[in-house]
């Protein structure tokens, strides 16, 4: 199982980029159904007004897997996808699992000791190191959220300024507090989007299990070993049905799932994640019948987009809530922020180049 990612990380620069999650406009509708599952009462305006920035940014860590750099696929490529069928060997569970990455990666590497790969990946098999890993999705998915926290009080502690210093009557402390806070707010708007990405993946059967490009090993049901059911499933069924944001929203009323500790959403991740897992073998009987081009399926994926979007609304429900600054976050931000407006000039631009180096 280990080499068979291996060789999938190999590979990758061969593959189209649909075949590394829901395509582009699959994560784009899920953002935005999650966006427009957010009460209006309580979602920042300009979170509203910039919904189609944040369904973008959905697509972006799809593009980081794009570029060819050893470095980039170590640290994002098991972002995407948590194979669960390699965590029992390993003597773990999905229920078990530390909530910190590194005492996760410490459990692999200690059970590694007495469970290596067999047979061994070779480096030129697997350039970026990935075999060792069975994925940090759930990892991935409660570090942005918490970024997200970070982003939207740093925003809402530089709007109370803003406003403050505008009060007072102090024009220019205002005006360099409006930059401060165009900076913030697009920090928001990213991790908004990276998240998106995530939790998109997490709904997707396919990034929960071995069986991601086919099914390996034994295979009684007779199901699909087909390389390319991943692409199927994240473009070709999802446009065949229609499957969009225009189609779902006039009946999504899922309301927005309760995260009980926002910062510490792990117990909601792992369901996420299991609820997924529990549709593997239910996908691949899908695509065996032929029902996955019908009625059925097309109820299956929407399924999948809509646990999706109900999950992460309630998580940018809970960062929203979690995010409230309190008279000690001021004073800590005023502490460390010392702004100076030389700062915020305009740096000079280069001279023109004559193309004929320095004198």
């Amino acid at each position: 199982m280990h080499l068979r990612r291996a060789a999938f990380t190999c590979a990758i620069a061969a593959l189209p980029l649909h075949t590394l999650a829901w395509d582009a406009a699959g994560h784009r509708t899920i953002t935005a159904l999650a966006l427009h599952a957010l009460p209006a009462d309580s979602t920042p305006v300009w979170i509203t007004q910039h919904s189609a920035l944040i369904a973008d940014e959905s697509v972006v860590p799809d593009r980081w897997r794009a570029i060819r750099s050893p470095a980039l696929s170590n640290a994002n490529g098991p972002d995407h996808y948590i194979d669960l069928e390699e965590l029992p060997p390993l003597g773990l569970r999905l229920e078990d699992l530390p909530p910190l990455r590194y005492e996760f990666i410490r459990a692999v590497a200690l059970a590694r000791v007495d469970h290596p790969l067999t047979p061994p990946v070779s480096p030129a098999a697997d350039p970026a190191k990935l075999a060792d890993w069975p994925g940090f999705l759930p990892w991935s998915i409660c570090e942005t959220h918490a970024r997200i926290i970070s982003s939207l009080k740093t925003a809402r502690i530089i709007e109370r300024l803003r406003d403050d210093a505008r009060a007072a009557g102090d024009t220019a402390a205002a005006n360099l507090r409006d930059t401060q806070l165009e900076m913030a707010r697009a920090d928001a708007l990213t991790h908004m989007g990276i998240l998106a990405h995530y939790i998109g993946d997490a709904a997707q059967p396919l990034h929960t299990t071995i069986h991601h490009h086919g099914w390996i090993g034994d295979n009684p049901g007779a199901y699909s070993t087909d390389k390319g059911i991943h692409a199927y499933i994240d473009g070709t069924i999802v446009s065949r049905h229609g499957i969009s944001f225009a189609t779902l929203a006039p009946a999504f009323t899922a309301s927005p799932i309760a995260i009980a500790e926002p910062l510490n959403p792990w117990p909601e991740t792992l369901a996420c994640i299991r609820r997924s897992s529990e549709q593997v073998t239910p996908l691949y009987e899908l695509k065996k019948t032929g029902r996955l081009e019908q009625d059925d399926g097309k109820a299956f994926i929407t399924a999948r987009f809509t646990d999706a979007a109900s999950t992460l609304a309630g998580f940018y429900q809970a960062a929203i809530d979690a995010s409230a600054p309190s008279d000690r976050d001021i004073e800590t931000f005023l502490k460390y922020d010392k702004i100076e407006e030389d700062q915020f000039r305009a740096i000079p631009a280069a001279a023109p180049s004559t193309g004929q180096g320095s004198p």
